[in-house]
């Protein structure tokens, strides 16, 4: 049942996201939190791009891990002088899923920031 309910809210996740990039470009709140929001969307999305693709680090002396914070390639070995064989990941998923890990919590708050300043003019 978890599995389901994270799978759900991991689909509709880049729905809030987008929504609230659109609402923001269409003018829909203040200049300050338009320029807020946009910057704060670029910076994520140029500094997710570095440490999903160019990030490495060893979890433990024999396990090599290339990206953050979902990984795309795991190497192993059986100790330190023996090669790195095993390999497990896709890099095609590690960007968008942490995009949205990152994006949508403010994009969330984006919408009912504009929901409730609509309904008090």
């Amino acid at each position: 049942m978890i599995y389901l309910i994270g799978g759900f809210a991991f689909f509709i996740a880049p729905l809030v996201i987008i929504a609230a990039i659109v609402l923001a470009i269409k003018n829909r709140v203040s200049p300050f939190l338009k320029k807020l929001y946009l910057g704060f969307t670029l910076l994520t999305a140029a500094a997710l791009f570095y440490t999903s693709y160019f990030h490495v680090y060893y979890s433990n002396p024999n396990t090599k891990v290339h990206g953050w914070p979902f990984s795309y390639l795991v190497f192993q070995r059986r100790d330190s002088t023996s090669p790195w064989l095993d390999y497990v990941g896709s890099p095609l998923l590690t960007y968008p899923a942490s995009l949205v890990l990152f994006l949508t919590i403010p994009s969330l708050l984006l919408l009912i920031w504009m929901f409730f300043s609509r309904d008090s003019h």
